[in-house]
């Protein structure tokens, strides 16, 4: 959620308690038992619906994820995951550790598959325009191994940790620049090496959301992760998270009350309350009087200064709010009638001359094991604050005219769909992540209670970025209003 006042959990001792009587009662008695214990709340959301980033949409027989999509990690307890497996209706596929990419240049030639290409030419992947292509494929991929392509993240790492650098300056020291180089490959895309790279580099920006810029080498691995691998929810996360968290609520509409399209202007607050100030999409200005608040602004809105806190918030908040970087992430989802390419290809990467342009597409169909031909496409942060300024129409001639420069033959899809978290007044980005001005205390100081505020959302948990994270600290500020104001009841 993105605004919200007061809002508590019931433990499930506090329910266990009703049972441990004996007394065989039926769900509805259950319900109203509960509801008597509950103390009234009140959520102001800023949507229409619940969920904020995480939201699914649907498209043909299939749902997709226009915000969060993977539940990251399914082992050593993601609460999560022991929510998703509670959840009827929901099935997950497991993401492979590998993706089939095939990797294409600016002007259409395919310069890897996943399958072999041998000397002969043969096993190519449909898609290759003509066989004398088949040369410069080979020579521009040898050209690409000379280079060293096969330096990735893990050797910036190694190599270069003992300070902590930006990512762009990791790499420059990475990749010596030669004396006589008037460019820096990665502001350089005359050749096959210096595309392939920038574009590998985009995709690392487009991963965390942050520019190369700002991103810390040194710390953005180090937070805390759960195990395995990740997991798509099948009928779509945002869905699942409103079954699994909102839909419970709906039996206590007596104590529990949801103001949609609302949104939070001001936040007062003294020894014995708070007051918040919100405007209603009709104009329609409130008050609301509550004993503690739990505040899940997202960072990119706590950035922009447009909520007002009364007294201000400490100067040690409001700078690791400054320090901290907040990211973005666009995704472009296009549909079609009949699945166009083929079952073994997973992804198709660009090389294109623009930096981070229209770089990346999931083909959901072999990826996801789904039955739609649906491709995504996750666009690089730089190139996304362009891209979120141009209509759709021009946005999706361009997709196109990128598609079928290597497919020519691709029909029009019957779906298309942008995101614009940028430009979204409720969030104003996808989600933060760390830079070399901030470290992991940041996170900790987000999380700490402001007297009767308590702060929750990914940017409050060490788990930042995820999906996962953003619920654990919602369970934690909630069990602190509980533990300070309720636990009496």
């Amino acid at each position: 959620m993105n605004q919200s006042t007061t809002q508590t959990n019931i433990g499930q001792k506090d329910i266990g308690s009703i049972e441990e009587k004996g007394q065989k009662i039926s769900k509805e008695e259950m319900e109203r038992e509960i509801e008597k214990r509950l103390p009234r709340i009140t959520i102001v959301e800023g949507r229409k619906e619940v969920g904020g980033r995480c939201r699914s949409i649907k498209m043909g027989n299939m749902y997709v994820d226009i915000g969060g999509t993977w539940v990251e990690g399914w082992t050593n307890n993601n609460p999560l995951y022991e929510l998703l497996k509670e959840t009827e209706g929901f099935e997950t596929e497991g993401i492979r550790s590998g993706c089939r990419c095939t990797i294409i240049d600016y002007d259409g030639t395919i310069a890897s598959t996943p399958t072999h290409i041998n000397e002969n030419g043969k096993q190519i992947q449909r898609g290759l325009r003509k066989k004398s292509d088949k040369i410069s494929i080979q020579e521009r991929y040898k050209q690409a191994k000379k280079y060293g392509v096969k330096k990735t993240f893990d050797d910036i790492q190694r190599q270069v940790v003992e300070e902590d650098r930006s990512f762009e300056d990791a790499l420059k020291i990475l990749y010596r620049q030669e004396k006589n180089q008037k460019k820096f490959w990665l502001e350089d895309s005359s050749t096959f090496f210096s595309r392939f790279l920038r574009s590998r580099i985009a995709g690392i920006e487009q991963y965390y959301g942050g520019d190369k810029k700002k991103l810390s080498v040194k710390k953005i691995e180090k937070g805390p992760e759960f195990g395995g691998g990740d997991l798509w929810v099948k009928s779509g996360y945002g869905n699942m998270i409103k079954k699994a968290l909102y839909e419970p609520l709906l039996p206590y509409k007596k104590k529990i009350q949801f103001l949609f399209e609302t949104r939070v202007t001001k936040i007062e607050q003294d020894d014995q309350s708070v007051t918040i100030y919100c405007t209603s999409k009709s104009g329609e200005e409130k008050q609301l009087k509550a004993k503690r608040t739990i505040a899940t602004f997202p960072l990119g809105v706590l950035k922009q200064n447009h909520i007002t806190f009364s007294p201000p918030l400490t100067k040690r908040r409001r700078s690791s709010i400054e320090r901290l970087g907040y990211g973005l992430l666009d995704k472009i989802i296009l549909r079609w009638k009949e699945p166009w390419l083929n079952d073994f290809t997973d992804a198709l990467m660009y090389c294109p001359k623009e930096y981070g342009a229209y770089r990346m597409w999931l083909n959901m169909r072999s990826y996801n094991n789904i039955e739609d031909a649906v491709l995504v496409g996750y666009v690089n942060p730089i190139f996304a604050k362009k891209m979120e300024k141009k209509e759709d129409d021009v946005i999706y001639k361009q997709v196109m005219e990128v598609l079928r420069s290597s497919f020519p033959d691709i029909p029009d899809p019957i779906d298309f769909k942008v995101t614009r978290w940028h430009q979204d007044p409720l969030s104003y980005g996808s989600y933060s992540y760390i830079t070399t001005e901030s470290d992991f205390e940041d996170f900790k100081i987000l999380s700490k209670p402001f007297n009767r505020i308590h702060f929750a959302g990914e940017h409050t948990s060490l788990h930042y970025s995820t999906v996962h994270g953003a619920y654990m600290s919602g369970k934690r500020a909630a069990n602190e209003v509980w533990k300070n104001e309720f636990h009496e009841i």
